[in-house]
């Protein structure tokens, strides 16, 4: 009985072991695929956060910019047709320091202001089609060391956008950094400028006043080489006026010139008339008028002649 119970126990001790070995696997089988799980949970979501690229949710074909430059304003319009794949997909309308003053959209959306951003977003409430007009006043910084005014603004991007920039001044200073095929004209006495715009590129619009110049107090130096010749009974007076402009513009000149002498011929840059006053003293006075002012060098010769008395 001894020996039976003995072999008894032997057997369930080796059974025992047998089934310990067999559900030790199935355990650790069973903690790996826990372990496994938690490890492929964050790859799953960020797996799942980069299928969903915002960017390609909504597709621009072209975007229309017209800026209207106006002393030291800046007005903007965009105009542009979006198509969104998503409803109530949030998209930027413009970022920087502008002032919404009108937005004519077309179906349901949500217009919001980031102020920290400094920027709109617009949404729809369904997916398709949106043709969007907004217009903005823009303030552009100022920098009191130089005459410049710059605006710096974010723009959707479109694959082209078209930039038409109108100042009510021809002779103002504008840039456009960063533009393409940039082309300028003035029509009607207002300077026009075209520009292509990339995709990703920030508008950035310059532009310098020249106010100032033409309010500034005029400061230059001059220097004159004057030759005159003898022949015939008559006396040649031939000057050559060189001018150094250091402040301020030129828009007129006046000489005097000596009664008896005669003008016969002026030469220089943008001359639009001259004319020599009648005789009533010792001298007359010559004015020339310019038809663009000069603000760096400027030359100048005036021709004369005067009749001299027979020499003994």
């Amino acid at each position: 009985m001894r020996r039976n119970a003995a072999v008894g126990l032997l057997v369930c001790a080796l059974l025992a072991t047998a089934l310990a070995a067999e559900s030790t696997p199935q355990a650790a089988g069973g903690a790996n695929q826990v372990a496994q799980a938690a490890v492929d949970t964050p790859k799953e979501t960020e797996t799942a956060e980069a299928v969903v690229d915002m960017s390609s949710k909504i597709e621009i074909a072209e975007v229309g910019v017209a800026a209207r430059i106006s002393g030291q304003e800046l007005a903007l319009d965009l105009s542009f047709e979006v198509v969104t794949k998503l409803a109530r997909h949030r998209m930027l309308l413009i970022q920087g320091d502008v002032v919404l003053e009108k937005f004519d959209p077309v179906g349901g959306y949500r217009l919001d202001y980031d102020k920290e951003r400094k920027a709109y977003h617009v949404a729809w409430s369904r997916a398709g089609r949106h043709p969007i007009a907004a217009s903005f006043a823009a303030r552009p910084r100022v920098d009191a060391n130089t005459p410049w005014r710059e605006a710096r603004l974010g723009l959707p991007a479109g694959r082209m956008r078209h930039v038409r920039v109108a100042a009510d001044r021809p002779d103002l200073e504008v840039e456009l950094p960063g533009a393409m095929r940039v082309e300028r004209r003035v029509e009607g006495g207002q300077l026009t400028i075209s520009a292509l715009l990339g995709p990703n590129e920030e508008f950035v619009v310059r532009w310098k006043p020249q106010v100032k110049l033409a309010d500034a107090k005029l400061v230059l130096s001059s220097q004159a080489n004057t030759i005159v010749d003898v022949r015939a009974g008559l006396l040649h007076v031939d000057a050559l006026f060189d001018f150094q402009i250091t402040q301020g513009v030129i828009e007129a000149l006046t000489f005097e010139v000596p009664a008896q002498v005669s003008i016969t011929s002026l030469d220089g840059l943008h001359i639009r008339t001259w004319t020599l006053s009648e005789p009533g003293g010792a001298v007359r006075t010559l004015a020339v008028e310019l038809s663009r002012p000069q603000e760096r060098d400027y030359r100048l010769r005036i021709r004369g002649e005067a009749g001299i008395a027979a020499l003994p």
